[in-house]
């Protein structure tokens, strides 16, 4: 019963989040609009903010390395700029397929140069140590 509760609260955290993301990025339009900010801007900008969260959460364990921060700011940069000439040249719909190209790039060279990050290795959990997961030392 308390499982059961518990995905129903997850539920409706995960609707809230999403209505309260629409209802920001709606304003965010009627505000552009309001002051003649042209909508690609609007668009760019709402894509460099999701690439910088969702880029430096999945590589949160790397900001310890002095070299990482200015890569990452770098990574950021031509990923938002793609996408929006991406965006400018095709479309909205056609430049998502840019945008996930320019993101597998950015990880692949993450990885060539800084390795796998410590908390995204072969065993899903992050230990101290090289110690094998409780299951595998049987």
């Amino acid at each position: 019963m308390r499982s059961g509760l518990k995905s129903a609260l997850d539920l409706v955290s995960v609707v809230v989040v999403a209505v309260l993301l629409i209802g920001g990025l709606l304003g965010c339009y009627a505000l552009a609009d309001k002051y003649g900010v042209p909508d690609s801007w609007v668009y760019i900008g709402s894509l460099g903010l999701l690439s910088i969260v969702v880029i430096g959460r999945s590589v949160r364990s790397m900001f310890r390395h002095p070299l990482f921060i200015p890569y990452f700011a770098l990574w950021v940069v031509v990923q938002t700029a793609g996408t929006a000439v991406a965006f400018k040249e095709y479309g909205g719909i056609l430049s998502i397929p840019v945008a996930l190209f320019l993101l597998f790039i950015g990880y692949v060279v993450t990885v060539q140069l800084f390795g796998v990050p410590p908390d995204r290795k072969p065993g899903g959990e992050t230990r101290g140590d090289d110690t094998p997961p409780s299951g595998d030392n049987e």
